[in-house]
């Protein structure tokens, strides 16, 4: 008998990195010692910017041809492939900074 339970359990576990910032949101509300209805508000509305895409794609979904203009306005703006300088200078910069500011933390 074949199940999908053991892929199921890969999938769960690949997942988990990416609640992490659940984990310390929840840990600085906590810290900062809200009201219990203020930690949840907080959450919700920081799981609705985080889920943004998801809903809008589901959006498009249901609602299609009623919000499939206003999707397209966003997609025109962000969504479309530009040509982009090559960033090996801009690389090797910030990797000569990471080192200079490596080595002054190690001599400090």
């Amino acid at each position: 008998m074949r199940t999908a339970a053991p892929f199921g359990v890969l999938v769960t576990a690949a997942g988990l990195p990416k609640a992490f910032h659940h984990f310390i949101a929840i840990e600085r509300l906590v810290a900062a010692e809200l009201l219990v209805v203020t930690g949840w508000a907080a959450l919700a509305g920081y799981a609705v910017v985080y889920c943004l895409p998801c809903l809008l794609l589901a959006a498009g979904a249901l609602w299609g041809d009623r919000v499939r203009p206003r999707l397209q306005l966003l997609f025109d703006r962000f969504g479309r492939a530009r040509d982009m300088p090559p960033g090996i200078p801009a690389l090797l910069g910030l990797a000569l900074l990471g080192i200079g500011v490596a080595g002054a933390a190690v001599t400090a």
